[in-house]
């Protein structure tokens, strides 16, 4: 099937294992990421006969979002069989419970907010809107969404509001494009810098570090590799898109 596809964090963790397999099946790949190259990709995309654009741009910057739409049109303007938006971009955001949260780290909060949700918001809007004008096409769009969207986590309540937000943002969404496979997908706990960041975080902030420590300790975290390979053939299936809000680890 001839396909568009777009990736946003496309320069590490989950994203860039989304974008290197993407540039092995796609005939159109577009990445963005603050990082002016992802010379892996691209790499793969010149082998696999895959045209690769990719955008530098810090989406937490709704100046930079917009700027980024319009440089999408021409391209999704390109008639094809598919297109697959993967809104992967986020952030965890401070961590820190109600007593942190305080006038000095409200540029953050707004940060967060923007990457999490006001981007994806914007980005999913705009390819939704010139998107529909193919008829017949499938339009999929996939949320990297989290298990703190739909559950509470003392010292996240930046991180589980924002992805809570994108959860109810995609259902809505869904409703308002039935024309479109919209997913808001809970990747499961992944092997990443932001791991990483978790366990360099300060147990009075985050009283569940422990657990997250002991996960790294036990080997029990998933490869980005792996994840990326479950979510892109779940994207294949015909039941994708029949439940908005999905957990990879439950399919």
């Amino acid at each position: 099937m001839k396909t568009i596809a777009m990736v946003t964090g496309a320069s590490k963790g989950l994203g860039l294992a989304l974008a290197e397999q993407l540039a092995r099946e796609c005939d159109t790949l577009i990445t963005v990421a603050r990082q002016r190259h992802v010379h892996s990709v691209s790499d793969i995309a010149s082998h696999s006969a895959c045209q690769h654009i990719h955008y530098a741009a810090d989406l937490s910057d709704m100046a930079q979002v917009t700027a980024l739409c319009k440089k999408l049109n021409p391209i999704l303007q390109t008639p094809v069989q598919r297109y697959l938006l993967i809104n992967n971009a986020g952030t965890l955001g401070p961590m820190a419970q109600y007593h942190g949260l305080e006038s000095s780290l409200s540029a953050q909060i707004a940060q967060t907010f923007n990457l999490n949700i006001s981007a994806v918001i914007t980005l999913t809007s705009h390819f939704l809107t010139l998107c529909e004008q193919h008829n017949n096409a499938k339009v999929q769009v996939i949320n990297i969404s989290s298990g703190a969207a739909r559950n509470a986590y003392p010292g996240w309540g930046v991180y589980c509001a924002s992805k809570a937000a994108l959860d109810r943002y995609s259902e809505v969404a869904q409703l308002e494009a039935p024309f479109a496979q919209i997913v808001s997908l809970a990747p499961g706990v992944i092997d990443t810098d932001m791991q990483a960041n978790i366990r360099s975080s300060n147990e009075t902030d985050f009283p569940n570090l422990q657990r997250f420590k002991d996960l790294h300790a036990n080997q029990a975290l998933s490869s980005t590799t792996e994840t990326a390979q479950k979510i892109l053939a779940y994207s294949q299936r015909a039941d994708f898109g029949q439940q908005t809000l999905s957990d990879i680890r439950l399919i």
